[in-house]
Order: structure tokens, then sequence, then C-alpha cells
């Protein structure tokens, strides 16, 4: 009977064990997945600091960046734009963006802001698939 017992609780505590290790596996490496995006939030905050934003700096951008995705929503919602424009819309939108974030910083701001901006475009090229 008592070994039946240990059986019994060695399969529940297996069985719980399998049923739990994946979400706890996955919930520690869902930050550190491979091809996972980082929050948006982390990004903003990470250039900021590289850039030394000021507070009102900050404001600034995040201002023009909401105002940016309030517009790009938009464009997505519009079913009467053919893909091709939409896509010239939206680039048109992300530059004249990049273009009011770049007027709030100071020279210095600015170029460490293109190292950044250089940085992350290698990053895309290298994991582009090869064709």
């Amino acid at each position: 009977m008592k070994l039946n017992a240990r059986i019994l609780l060695t399969a529940c505590i297996c069985s719980f064990f399998a049923l739990v290790s994946p979400a706890l596996r996955a919930q520690q490496t869902a930050s550190a997945a491979p091809g996972a995006r980082p929050d948006r939030g982390e990004i903003m905050e990470k250039v900021a600091q590289a850039l030394d934003l000021t507070d009102e700096q900050k404001a600034d951008i995040k201002s023009i960046v909401e105002q940016r995705r309030a517009k790009m929503a938009a464009l997505r919602e519009n079913k009467s734009i053919p893909p091709e424009q939409k896509m010239a819309q939206a680039k048109e939108i992300l530059q004249a963006s990049m273009q009011q974030i770049k007027g709030i910083l100071t020279p210095e701001q600015q170029q460490k802001l293109e190292q950044i901006i250089e940085r992350v475009k290698e990053r895309r090229e290298g994991q582009k698939p090869q064709q």
C-alpha cells in the first residue's frame, strides 16, 4: 500500500512539473527569445538614455510618436487607398516624424541617433535570409 501511495505521489509531482515547466521556461525566456521583438517602451528608454535626452525632449518626442501612430493607424484603416499608395504615404509620415524629432535634438544627439539607426540597419541586413 505504501508503495502505491509513493508511486501515485511521484506520478502527481511529475505530472505537475511536466505541465508547469514549459510555461515557466517560456515566461523566463520570453524577453530573451531569439527573434522576439523588444518592447517599444524599452527601446524608447534605451534610445533616450543613449542620447541623454532631457525630460522636455522626451515629452516632445513622445508627442511626435503618438501623432505618428495615430496617422499610421488611420492610414491602415483606410481601405480606399491602394497598397502602393499606402506604402508611399507611410514612408512620408515616418520621414516627417523623424525630421520633427531631429529638430528637437542637439547636433551631438542627432549624430548619435544616426549612429544608432545605422547599427539597426546593419543588424537587419545581417538577419535577412540569403537569396
